[in-house]
């Protein structure tokens, strides 16, 4: 599954970056990147938090310095309570696609930016064997809300890093099937990420 997830990451990717190169003055405005992140989950929020990991990469279009839109992929470490109340690491492949917003972005190469957006979350595989209503759910959906910044590594922004701060909030339950008598269980976790971006269009047009 972790191949296939690889795959259909790498030809979203290569068609993106395809089709911003050559699609000319139609898109003149619009400033491509590419990149790598990582970072820090902190879950379980409502009881004992758990750290986790996150890595993977993403793609987004910005419209000059304003407002831009992106798609991420990566390999989530997550925190499950399971059966029995006992912790349990899990993984998930996660795709938020997201709405930012730039501000203050005239007067320093150091853009602050608010987020919003959605995330399919999908369950990788895993050596845990479960009982019948009590495994974690192979999907699931979620939004995420965020603060962060961009930070223009060059001139006219062809290299740049960020980094976000965000809260997921799943809004289906992370339990395959609900247990009887106990209640739903939910994704709420806090995430922290770090990345580099490289340009597809030779920087940013003002």
């Amino acid at each position: 599954m972790k191949a296939n997830l690889a795959k259909v990451t790498g030809k979203l990717l290569f068609a993106a970056s395809l089709f911003f190169l050559f699609s000319g003055n139609a898109f003149a405005q619009w400033h491509p990147t590419i990149g790598v992140k990582g970072g820090l989950n902190v879950d379980n929020l409502s009881s004992s938090p758990v750290l986790g990991s996150n890595m993977g990469v993403y793609f987004a279009i910005e419209k000059g310095e304003e407002y831009g839109f992106g798609v991420e992929a990566f390999h989530a470490e997550r925190y499950w309570q399971g059966a029995g109340n006992t912790a349990t690491r899990i993984a998930y492949a996660e795709v938020p696609v997201r709405f930012e917003y730039f501000f203050l972005r005239k007067y320093t190469t150091i853009r602050p930016k608010v987020m919003i957006g959605p995330s399919f979350n999908f369950l990788l595989e895993n050596d845990k064997m479960y009982s019948p209503g009590s495994a974690p759910a192979k999907f699931e959906f979620a939004g995420i809300i965020g603060v962060g910044f961009n930070k223009d590594l060059t001139k006219n922004g062809n290299i740049s890093m960020f980094f976000d701060a965000r809260y997921m909030h799943g809004f289906t339950t992370t339990f395959a099937t609900e247990r009887e008598g106990l209640p739903a269980n939910y994704n709420r976790t806090l995430r922290f990420h770090v990345g580099v971006g490289f340009s597809l269009s030779g920087g940013r047009k003002k």
